[in-house]
Order: structure tokens, then C-alpha cells, then sequence
């Protein structure tokens, strides 16, 4: 593992800044402060698990050989403040789960046809849409995708890229270093808040972030686009956490969020799967040995 992840400038957000609103309605243009969001089995809590709020949740694990499983529901858990009509003060926490994306493995896709295999589809009108990750170009000993609107046919629920269409995120990632979420050309300049964003990209210091984080992440994306980094993936033993390091539209927020379980998904799918056949193989092998 690389250096140990940028401090906030400011600090994370408190729990009431994070999950909690003091009305019933719902506003996708709403914008969310910096935070740090934790995988813990099927729940994304916000700083730790131990301590912090279910902001998301998920109704199948994704961090583990899940290549039977072919659709995954990512919810949103919004709360709703209640104050006293007298005092003003907070007396309650109404919760509320909201399932908003389905995130899919199409086991049929594959090299031959123009479509992902794995992608999020919108089960809300409340989202910025159906999206997936397309790998575009692979980076000097690393690698790099654009998360790209997609098309799903209503019958058959296949996926394919559509056409001239700009990205919302990029993903960038180098062999030894964590994978970086860029603000896509195709984000209209209004996914994020600019004079909320931390320092226009990772701790606010842009002249030593790349050192921090293993890449470009400051104000600038590499291609002088002025497209900063708004989020960058840390994993330890057995814990994914995703440090959203620039103010966000909820709408955003939720688009980014599954979208990163939507690549966890696929890396655990692509990776570990064969370990599994691998396993399996060896213990027949083993019983053909004994029984010889």
C-alpha cells in the first residue's frame, strides 16, 4: 500500500452534515460536503462502521466470489430530522430506505458484443441514469475507464454504451497506487460544488497531492481540462473505503457511490472466481490421490 490517504482540509463532515435533513422532500441538487464512506458487508457507513451511519446499503455482498449472482440492490437510507414544535431541538430520526439503482452482471455479455457486463441501471426518477465503466485507454503500467451513460433494452435488459456521449467520472489507476475518481467532461461543470471542493482536489495542498495519492489529482486531470479529482479508493485488510474529497450533488453522490461498488463487484467477479475453480480443482484432485 502507498502512502497513507490526504487529511481533510476542512475535516469530514459530522453525522447530522452527512445523513440527516430537516425536511420530507428530496433534492437531488442538494449539495453534500466531503466525507469518507466505509464498505462494511452489505452497508456503506460514513467514517467507520463501528461508529458511523448507514448512508447506503446493498441486499448481497459484492466483496466476495459472487459470480452466481446476477443483480445486486444499492438503496439509499435517508433521515429525516424531527425538531420540537416548542424548542427547536432535535427529538427524533425518522429513516427511510430508498432503493434507487440496480447494479447488474450481465453473464452473456462478453468480447463480441458492445456492451458492459457489469453496469448500474436507475430504478428512480431521482438519479443521473443508467451508467457503466468503459475501459478507454491504459495508462503507462496502469489503466483507465470513463463512466459512460448506457442504454438498456427494456425486453431483454441488455446494456450498450450510447453513442457520443460524453463521461460523468473517469477512473484512473496505476499498478501500486489507488484508483482515483476524476470529474468526467460530461458532468456540465454542475456534479460539484466548486467553492466547496477540498483545495480543487485531494487535501487541498495541489502542489503535493500527487506524492499523497500516487497521481495528477489536484485542479488539474492530466490533460489540463481543468477537471479535478473528487474521490480517491483506499483498501486495507478486508475494508474498501472511498474518500469523496469535493462537495457533490446528492444525485452525484449516489452515481459515484454505486458505481465504485459496481467496480468492486467486477474486480471480486474477475479476480477471485478463478481462485475458486482453483480451489475446487484441487480438492478433487486431492480425493483422486487418496482414493488411488
Amino acid at each position: 500500500m502507498s502512502a497513507d490517504p490526504p487529511p481533510y482540509v476542512p475535516p469530514p463532515p459530522s453525522y447530522s452534515d452527512v445523513a440527516t435533513t430537516s425536511t420530507e422532500s428530496y433534492d437531488g441538487n442538494e449539495i453534500l460536503s466531503p466525507t469518507i464512506l466505509v464498505l462494511y458487508k452489505q452497508s456503506i457507513h460514513a467514517e467507520s462502521p463501528s461508529s458511523g451511519p448507514v448512508l447506503y446499503q446493498l441486499n448481497r455482498g459484492i466483496t466476495g466470489p459472487t459470480h452466481a449472482t446476477s443483480e445486486v440492490e444499492f438503496s439509499r437510507v435517508e433521515r429525516t430530522l424531527k425538531a420540537d414544535t416548542g424548542t427547536g431541538e432535535p427529538v427524533a430520526i425518522k429513516s427511510r430506505v430508498r432503493h434507487i439503482y440496480n447494479i447488474k452482471y450481465d453473464k452473456d455479455a462478453g468480447p463480441g458484443r458492445f456492451g458492459p457486463q457489469f453496469f448500474i441501471r436507475s430504478v428512480s426518477r431521482r438519479t443521473v441514469g443508467d451508467l457503466a465503466l468503459r475501459r478507454s485507454s491504459r495508462l503507462f503500467r496502469g489503466e483507465k475507464w470513463k463512466a459512460l451513460p448506457v442504454h438498456v433494452d427494456g425486453t431483454y435488459g441488455l446494456a450498450s454504451f450510447q453513442r457520443d456521449r460524453e463521461a460523468i467520472f473517469e477512473v484512473r489507476h496505476r499498478k501500486g497506487q489507488r484508483y482515483q475518481w476524476v470529474e468526467g467532461a460530461g458532468s456540465e461543470g454542475g456534479s460539484r460544488s466548486r467553492s466547496g471542493s477540498v483545495g480543487g482536489g485531494i487535501g487541498g495542498d495541489t502542489g503535493n497531492t500527487g506524492a499523497n495519492t500516487g497521481g495528477n489529482t489536484g485542479g488539474k486531470s492530466g490533460k489540463g481540462d481543468g477537471k479535478g479529482a473528487i474521490a480517491v479508493e483506499d483498501e486495507g485488510e478486508d475494508q474498501h473505503r472511498l474518500i469523496v474529497t469535493a462537495s457533490l450533488k446528492r444525485e452525484t453522490m449516489d452515481a459515484l457511490v454505486a458505481l465504485w461498488c459496481c467496480r468492486i463487484w467486477e474486480y471480486e467477479v474477475r479476480h477471485n472466481t478463478e481462485k475458486i475453480h482453483e480451489g475446487m480443482e484441487g480438492v478433487r484432485r486431492k480425493l483422486r490421490l487418496a482414493n488411488e
